[in-house]
């Protein structure tokens, strides 16, 4: 009962786009408080997380409506742009595997540009998978409190002031001139 419940959890953090607390913080959290299998959570944790992620980015399609026709047309250039460079495509799938920064404002910003999500979902629980497993089995070694990994991250400005920035970011992409960026054909 207590992993269908850790799943339902980390599946609505993963929903929520901004301010959201980190992932990695609810599986420290679930380990001490229901002291459960940190191998089965961590994969639990991934599977989950994953799953928001891709639902926020599916969510995010919808938001097109609501862009205006030039900004449509900026983002159809910024899918083609990012698709069409091979460099491009390694840089964006690298920055879901290793990035630290949360990543709800990254999905939602792929899904607006109705990037293909197979790539990058797969990139991101590979991610989630080495990193879930070092926080959790790091948590377990050291015996931290829940207080404490709370406190220490959560909260903070600067994690504030970068999820403000990514949000930002990601309201900016459909004024970014991307069809100025195109490839020659």
């Amino acid at each position: 009962m207590a992993y269908l419940l850790l799943m339902a959890i980390v599946f609505g953090v993963a929903l929520i786009p901004v301010f959201g607390p980190p992932v990695w913080i609810v599986l420290v959290v679930a380990k001490f408080r229901w002291n459960l299998n940190p191998v089965l959570l961590v994969g639990l944790g991934v599977v989950a997380s994953t799953a928001g992620r891709y639902t926020l980015s599916r969510v995010a399609r919808h938001l097109e409506r609501f862009v205006p026709r030039r900004a449509k047309e900026n983002l159809e250039a910024a899918s083609s742009y990012i698709e069409s460079h091979r460099g491009g495509i390694f840089a964006l799938l690298a920055v879901f595997v290793v990035s630290p920064l949360p990543s709800g404002q990254l999905f939602v910003a792929a899904g607006i540009l109705r990037i293909r999500m197979l790539p990058i979902t797969l990139a991101y629980a590979a991610g989630r998978l080495v990193s879930y497993s070092l926080y959790v089995a790091g948590a377990t070694v050291a015996q931290y409190s829940a207080g404490d990994v709370i406190g220490k991250m959560w909260g903070k400005p600067w994690m504030i002031v970068v999820q403000i920035l990514l949000a930002g970011g990601v309201v900016a992409l459909p004024f970014i001139p991307w069809s100025k960026r195109r490839p020659a054909a």
